[in-house]
């Protein structure tokens, strides 16, 4: 997951490799066609999956009755699909930016429809975990996966409930982060005492100085290695999609799909001060999903 995070500083920071040769089309490999053929195996059995799996407490396969093909078919009919007037971005749905997320109001809509409470819900292509999180709302148990691995820690982060040992090491972490960057003085000595722990962490992207502030290399390779130490795994996965969800903002990239370098000045301190936020809101929001 190191590996795979650190490839997200280099994506979602920017510094993308462009080509005049088409894009590779993906070609199912011998992996996924057996990660696939477990999962289908795991629903017939009605097993757990191996994959990236969240669950609802709520099994009661009683609540809900699936409609009859006539009325599903009026139903669907009868519903505006576009939910313009709707909030897409409720509880952890905005958790991190992701290409092309389909709103939560879709999944949501054929889940109802379509599914009963208690059902196992498998979405092959999960993406950011949008159907996970609506059928762990709407009291189903959910399948989510993708061969994306930062897709696999978003979907994992949006439906992560906390335990109490879980509650307990991110209580300390977030405490003790925001004590040593409480004051410029602070936040540079912490770098200063971290620094050799911290390098390893700095990817080995070309110009790295085009796409990022000194400052702001220094103090994400520091929270990579903060997040490292984090022996909870769903909790560390947390931490790291959230640490992905602020390297954007971190750099010099002019927008969210516009690659290019706009160059401005980086307070010390004021790339933790991004993560602590981003953290908290994920925080809050999961804490509604419990």
């Amino acid at each position: 997951m190191a590996d795979e995070m650190q490839d997200t500083f280099k994506e979602m920071g920017g510094v993308q490799e462009t080509s005049s040769k088409p894009a590779r089309k993906l070609q199912p490999n011998k992996t996924s066609k057996a990660a696939a053929a477990s999962v289908a195996r795991s629903l017939a059995r009605n097993e757990d999956a191996t994959q990236s799996s969240f669950f609802s407490p709520n099994t009661d396969a009683s609540a809900n009755v699936v409609l009859d093909p006539t009325e599903l078919k009026r139903r669907i009919a009868e519903t505006d699909w576009s939910f313009a007037a709707d909030n897409t971005s409720y509880l952890t749905h905005n958790l991190h930016p992701y290409p092309a997320k389909f709103i939560p109001q879709i999944p949501a809509t054929l889940l109802q429809l379509i599914t009963k409470r208690g059902e196992k819900i498998w979405d092959p292509f999960g993406g950011s975990g949008t159907t996970a999180l609506e059928a762990i709302l709407a009291g189903r148990r959910a399948i989510s996966t993708d061969l994306n691995p930062i897709a696999q820690a978003i979907g994992t982060a949006k439906t992560f409930r906390f335990d109490l040992a879980a509650r307990e090491v991110l209580s300390a972490f977030q405490k003790n982060l925001g004590d040593s960057f409480s004051t410029e003085r602070d936040a540079r000595s912490a770098l200063k005492l971290g620094r050799s722990k911290a390098e390893p962490f700095i990817p080995a992207i070309p110009n790295i100085d085009q796409w990022f502030h000194p400052n702001a290399i220094a103090e994400l390779a520091h929270l990579r290695m903060l997040i490292s130490a984090i022996e909870v795994p769903a909790l560390k996965t947390f931490l790291l999609a959230n640490f992905s969800a602020i390297v954007l903002k971190a750099s010099f990239q002019d927008a969210e799909t516009r690659y290019a370098s706009k160059k401005r000045d980086v307070q010390v301190g004021e790339v933790v001060q991004f993560f602590l936020t981003q953290l908290k809101h994920a925080v809050d929001r999961s804490t509604k999903l419990e």
